[in-house]
């Protein structure tokens, strides 16, 4: 099986191709698994598979996350499957590279001959002071989705005294 890795700020992504539907279900969760553990496999943070295109689109992308289980889309793992459709020949115009993904049609462009920029979908839910659970007790985080379905987003701000130990 052919797979290549590729990184977009610090996450990892094996990516793989089934543009004529070789890949198909369940299987593909379990594959996730295998391919993600750095014990069994290349290792990463997340499996891409490059799906045949919806509509007028380059491609479909299905994004499986390293326990196995399905995601909406990821920000760097669209990013690398930017890239990785330009070097690859499968988008029209690498200016507006347009795919499809579980969280709906996907944008992005080349920057420079390295970097892309995706867009993301605007914010669905915007909940600036949520509280939520950790293994320090519950904490106050900024909470977005992205989208419809929304692809949820925390971020918790941190002190450097958290880390004293």
């Amino acid at each position: 099986m052919r797979y290549t890795k590729m990184h977009g700020a610090g996450n990892s992504f094996v990516i793989l191709e089934s543009l004529h539907g070789e890949l198909t279900g369940e299987d593909l969760s379990v594959l996730a698994l295998r391919l993600c553990d750095p014990s069994r496999g290349p290792g990463a943070d997340g499996m891409i598979v490059l799906a045949p295109p919806a509509a007028d689109e380059d491609f479909s992308m299905l994004f499986y996350n390293a326990d196995g289980s399905t995601g909406e889309m990821c920000g760097n793992g669209a990013r690398c499957v930017a890239r990785y459709g330009v070097e690859h020949g499968l988008s029209r115009n690498p200016e507006q590279i347009r795919f499809r993904a579980a969280a709906g049609e996907i944008t992005a462009r080349r920057i420079d001959g390295v970097n892309f920029e995706v867009r993301l979908n605007d914010p669905s839910v915007i909940d600036l002071c949520r509280p939520a659970g950790s293994d320090a007790g519950l904490v106050m985080c900024s909470y977005v989705e992205l989208g419809d379905p929304g692809i949820p987003h925390a971020v918790v701000r941190v002190f450097d005294d958290v880390f004293a130990d």
